[in-house]
This record gives structure tokens, C-alpha cells and sequence, in this order.
């Protein structure tokens, strides 16, 4: 018998970059290797589940951003059933996402604090 799990919740787009050695205050990197790859804490629990035969169905707001469909294809790959929770914006809005830059010796991780422009309409040029 197969297990069935729902998850419910925050589903991002994490960027890690992997840097040779941990990053400083306002200090610059270069990084070795770029991943981009779905994640977040229910999208996260729900792969594991996944990984360890159960059916998983994940509940979630990734948006209709070409970033946020490469997310959901991801998950679906791992297995999981994808249902998008409904927003009421319209358009193509950006997936929560985190970016963090990783040693891969130690993975001891820098998280920058990038700032993002307010959601909505791009602004005109």
C-alpha cells in the first residue's frame, strides 16, 4: 500500500552559487557553479516523502512566470502532483525565490539580502 501525503505551503526557486570559500561583508566572489532548482520547506517535505515511495500532492502558488513553470515542472519530475493555488493577479508574476552562496567543502552558506522590486507591472521605458 502506498502512503499519500498533502503538503501545504511555501514553494521557492533557490539559486546557489558555489564559491571556492565563504563570503565576506560587501566582498565579491566568484562562483565555481551556478544551481537553480525548486525548493522551499512543503516543497522540500514533499520531494523527501516522494523519495521514499509515498504519493505526494503539493498545494502551493508558484505564479505563472516562466521561472515558477520551470519550479513546477521539477517537482513533477520528482514525482509530486502539483496544484496551484489560484492568486488574483493576473500576468506573469515572479516565484518567491532565495540565492545563497555555498562552500562546497563545508556548504556553509552566505545568504545575501538582494532587494527585489515591488511586484506588479514592469515599470514603462
Amino acid at each position: 500500500m502506498t502512503l499519500r501525503g498533502l503538503f501545504v505551503g511555501l514553494a521557492t526557486l533557490d539559486v546557489v552559487h558555489t564559491v571556492a570559500a565563504p563570503v565576506g561583508h560587501n566582498e565579491k566572489a566568484v562562483a565555481s557553479r551556478q544551481d537553480v532548482a525548486a525548493g522551499g520547506p512543503a516543497a522540500n517535505a514533499a520531494v523527501t516523502f516522494a523519495a521514499f515511495g509515498g504519493r505526494a500532492t503539493l498545494v502551493t502558488a508558484l505564479g505563472r512566470h516562466p521561472l515558477a513553470r520551470a519550479a513546477a515542472e521539477e517537482l513533477v519530475s520528482c514525482g509530486l502532483d502539483v496544484l496551484e493555488r489560484p492568486t488574483r493577479r493576473t500576468g506573469p508574476t515572479r516565484p518567491s525565490w532565495t540565492g545563497r552562496a555555498s562552500t562546497s567543502s563545508s556548504w556553509t552558506a552566505t545568504i545575501p539580502a538582494w532587494r527585489l522590486p515591488p511586484p506588479g507591472p514592469p515599470p514603462r521605458r
